[in-house]
């Protein structure tokens, strides 16, 4: 399952359903922006959400931000039913540029 939103402001997202089962949670940052892009996950359909670690493919240290692109992965426990129902990327601040994210869920 995949989805690619183009982010043009602090506080827009881009949203991801995530199945039961996946466990690799993925989030391609493309295009030049300076901000910061908060990983999360929901477990009640988006009403709240809590910050989850990302680390980027090239092996630097886990964050909770992203603040340039690239490809990043979260991985978790499998998600059971009733457990992460969306996972997210918020633009805590965006001054400039607009980041293109395609976000995926996998089982691995």
């Amino acid at each position: 399952m995949a989805g690619t939103t183009t982010l043009t402001a602090a506080a827009q997202s881009a949203t991801l359903p995530v199945n039961v089962g996946a466990r690799v949670l993925g989030a391609q940052v493309v295009g030049a922006f300076t901000g910061s892009l908060v990983p999360e996950l929901s477990q009640d359909g988006g009403t709240t959400w809590d910050t989850v670690q990302v680390q980027k493919l090239d092996g630097t240290a886990a964050a909770l931000a992203i603040t340039a692109p690239g490809i990043y992965r979260a991985v978790v426990q499998p998600i059971a039913s009733g457990l992460a129902t969306q996972f997210r990327l918020r633009a805590a601040t965006l001054t400039a540029g607009t980041p293109t994210v395609i976000l995926t869920a996998e089982r691995a």
